[in-house]
């Protein structure tokens, strides 16, 4: 079982550098924040938080989305399917893989606006955190997706709703109410742990704990897809 998960592994990451979409996504928030906070010339922006959730955002969960609709498109998870590894752990392999592909792309964002500046072990922990509970939420979204254009429209569906959250639950703040239901969003949530862990600490017990509670719902939500779909067939 070990040689066919390592011959799977090698074949996903064959693919995944032949895919130029691929680098498209890692590349480009690191090269949009750079232009963003540059453009001023001499009177650079102050960095935020948001680009490295913009950077979840656009590789962990559209990219993530994208790779397993076009892998069932073409009928090549259900041909893993019956090969003599368990599910679950070509699940987690894909997925771990997904997930260093998105922390490299939050790296790339904080090199390019941060330099030298140094990289907190909380701020590390809450990006491998952020890019996992993103690429999560996309393969969810790509295992529950009866099609690859309705599967692709509800990745960009929940990628606009997250980042616009995020973007504007700190400047609602006067509307309590709304204010509350965005900050449950898990893109608020790694929103506030990042801040926290640029300052160079840990973000409130709430936060961790509803981050946690994310992602157990997330994973608890593919399992559940991924019996159904194993009892249907398909």
């Amino acid at each position: 079982m070990a040689r066919t998960m390592l011959a799977v592994v090698r074949e996903w990451l064959r693919d995944m550098g032949k895919n130029s979409m691929l680098w498209v996504m890692v590349l480009l928030p690191a090269g949009l924040s750079w232009a963003v906070l540059h453009a001023g010339g001499s009177a650079e922006q102050p960095f935020s938080a948001l680009w490295l959730v913009f950077a979840q955002l656009m590789t962990g969960l559209m990219l993530s989305s994208g790779h397993w609709l076009e892998e069932r498109e073409q009928g090549t998870w259900q041909a893993l399917r019956l090969s003599p590894v368990p599910v679950g752990w070509l699940l987690f392999a894909q997925a771990f893989l997904l997930s260093l592909v998105t922390l490299a792309s939050e790296l790339l964002v904080f090199l390019a606006d941060r330099g030298s500046a140094p990289l907190t072990l909380p701020l590390a922990l809450y990006a491998l955190f952020g890019a996992a509970l993103a690429t999560a939420i996309g393969v969810l979204i790509g295992i529950g997706g009866r099609s690859a254009r309705t599967g692709s429209m509800i990745s960009t569906v929940v990628m606009l709703v997250l980042f616009l959250g995020a973007v504007t639950a700190p400047g609602l703040k006067s509307y309590t109410a709304l204010h509350a239901l965005l900050g449950w969003l898990p893109s608020v949530l790694s929103l506030s742990a990042l801040d926290a862990g640029l300052a160079g600490s840990f973000a409130a017990t709430q936060t961790n704990l509803a981050l946690g509670l994310w992602f157990l719902v997330v994973m608890s939500a593919t399992g559940f897809l991924l019996r159904r779909q194993y009892v249907e067939g398909r």
